[in-house]
């Protein structure tokens, strides 16, 4: 709890006595030897001009503890006070009417927190010019008519975060162009008029997260050339008039996150020749201006997610072409011109699920051909102009399930040759003009669900045909054209059910190895498929391994005669 103390006028002489009077008997005696700092011991407020004369005229050089200044009704502050530092946090807070800090010329440190809020009427932060170090948090916060940081210039170092958010008039950063090492997070945010973060130029370091965000103003990023690193995350966000990320040509490392989002005018990436690594995930997402990523051809590692989404103008990931690996997902989605992916041909690997989704007006996969091995789940989905998987012609391995659905344009899995196990599920629907499975003409096994479900062009399965083992249940559902299940004809065993539904033009089963399911066996309403065929696959697998279920058949041909 902080305590309160004020100094109250009726003490002016005894104080004099009691503290200063080791300095007047100094003067009188004619001697220059430097006299000990005149200490306030705990919290001291201020909240009144008769606090801060006694203040004054105390010559308190040193305060231990806080110092708050708060609810002041005056312009300027009486008199110049003798404070160098302050062993607690400096709060100068609602003083609406205080235009300037001319009243702290000595301050130095500030080995706590220093909060500057909601000052209407303070300009600039005159005053402060000695200040070289601040130990805890820097927060310019909510002062209306500050224009600049005109007062800071000595700054170097700041212990904690540094925020300077909410002021509506502030619209540069030139003076902290002292400050290294900002020890917290960096954050620039809502200054509606700020146009540049120039006055950075001399940071090199950020141990927190570089954050600037909701600067309705700001064009650019240049002012932070010589920053190298950044201990967290980059997040540029919602900034609605910024053209260009130029700025971190120093910036090698981010150990977190990189953010770029929602900046509506936002060109290119360049700016970032240096970065070659991000150690989290990295987001562009609803720039809707950006049409390329050229911007980081350096970037080697990324340790979490690649996100590449909602970009309206992008037609190219040309830009990561020394990407090798992502750390967790990629995700291609809903990127309205993208034609291709040709920029990522160095990429071998990706650690979680490659998603490609909702991306009208993407052709091929060509930039993947590098592309070995997916750690988890990949989907393919609604990419209305996707014809070919040609660009996966290298994928060896995946680690979980493959999803290949709603892609109007696609007419074969061609692409797919290396892949021999599924762990997971293979999905294969609603792709209207999907003829042809033989793309998948190595895969043995599939340790999930086989679904092949309303693929209205697809005539036969016979691209499965090396597929022996089934770990989860079959379902052939609503496939307008498919005759024949004969190209399944080296499946034995089905570890859940087996469902056949609703394929019109359906007049075999084929599914001539197949001794076991372990589930129940339903086909049903496949309309030209004899009756009788049905029965004979349920008695053929009845004699192998069993049917662990029920069996259900009805709605088929019961006309036709089976030899």
């Amino acid at each position: 709890m902080l305590h309160r103390y004020r100094l109250g006028s009726v003490c002016v002489s005894a104080l004099m006595l009691l503290l200063g009077g080791c300095a007047i008997v100094s003067l009188v005696l004619g001697q220059e030897r430097k006299e000990p700092r005149k200490v306030f011991e705990g919290n001291l407020v201020i909240e009144d001009t008769e606090d801060w004369t006694v203040l004054v005229e105390g010559q308190y050089q040193k305060v231990s503890g806080d110092l708050l200044i708060r609810n002041l009704e005056v312009s300027a502050f009486p008199g110049a006070a003798a404070i160098e530092v302050v062993t607690g946090d400096l709060l100068i807070e609602n003083n609406r009417a205080l235009t300037d800090l001319d009243g702290l010329p000595l301050l130095s440190t500030v080995r706590g927190d220093l909060l500057l809020i909601g000052n209407d009427a303070l300009t600039a932060l005159g005053g402060l010019a000695e200040l070289a170090n601040v130990g805890g948090k820097l927060l310019v916060r909510n002062n209306e008519s500050l224009t600049s940081l005109d007062g800071l210039s000595s700054l170097a170092s700041v212990g904690g975060c540094l925020t300077i958010q909410g002021n509506a008039s502030l619209s540069g950063l030139d003076d902290l162009s002292s400050l290294r090492v900002v020890g917290g997070n960096l954050e620039v945010a809502e200054n509606p008029l700020l146009s540049s973060l120039s006055g950075l130029i001399g940071l090199t370091e950020v141990r927190g997260d570089v954050l600037v965000n909701n600067n309705a103003a700001l064009e650019s990023l240049n002012g932070m050339s010589s920053l190298a690193h950044v201990a967290g995350s980059l997040a540029v966000e919602h900034n609605v008039a910024l053209e260009s990320i130029e700025g971190f040509h120093s910036l090698r490392e981010v150990e977190n996150d990189l953010r770029l989002m929602h900046n509506r005018v936002l060109a290119g990436l360049n700016g970032l020749p240096s970065l070659t690594q991000v150690g989290g995930d990295l987001t562009i997402s609803q720039n809707d201006g950006l049409a390329s990523l050229c911007g980081l051809p350096t970037l080697e590692r990324l340790g979490g997610d690649l996100t590449i989404s909602h970009s309206r103008a992008l037609q190219s990931v040309r830009g990561l072409s020394s990407l090798d690996e992502v750390g967790g997902n990629l995700t291609v989605l809903r990127n309205a011109v993208l034609e291709k992916v040709d920029g990522l041909s160095s990429l071998s690997g990706v650690k979680g699920d490659l998603t490609i989704r909702r991306n009208t007006a993407l052709e091929s996969l060509d930039g993947l051909s590098s592309l070995v091995r997916v750690g988890k789940d990949l989907s393919i989905t609604r990419n209305s102009s996707l014809s070919s998987l040609e660009g996966l012609s290298s994928l060896a391995g995946l680690g979980g399930s493959l999803s290949i659905r709603f892609n109007d344009e696609l007419f074969s899995l061609d692409g797919l040759g290396m892949l021999t196990a599924i762990p997971g599920n293979l999905g294969i629907g609603s792709n209207s003009v999907l003829a042809d499975l033989s793309g998948l003409s190595s895969l043995v096994y599939v340790g999930g669900n086989l679904r092949i479900v309303i693929n209205n062009a697809l005539p036969n399965v016979v691209g499965l045909s090396s597929l022996s083992l089934l770990g989860g249940y079959l379902y052939v559902w609503e496939n307008d054209i498919l005759t024949s299940l004969e190209g399944l004809s080296a499946l034995r065993e089905i570890g859940e059910s087996l469902r056949v539904q609703d394929n019109p033009s359906l007049t075999s089963l084929g599914l001539a190895s197949l001794n076991e399911v372990r589930g129940q066996v339903m086909i049903r309403d496949n309309k030209a498929l004899p009756q009788c065929l049905a029965w004979k696959l349920q008695d053929q697998v009845a004699a192998g391994g069993g049917i662990r279920g029920n069996t259900y058949v009805s709605g088929n041909d019961t006309t036709a005669v089976c030899e």
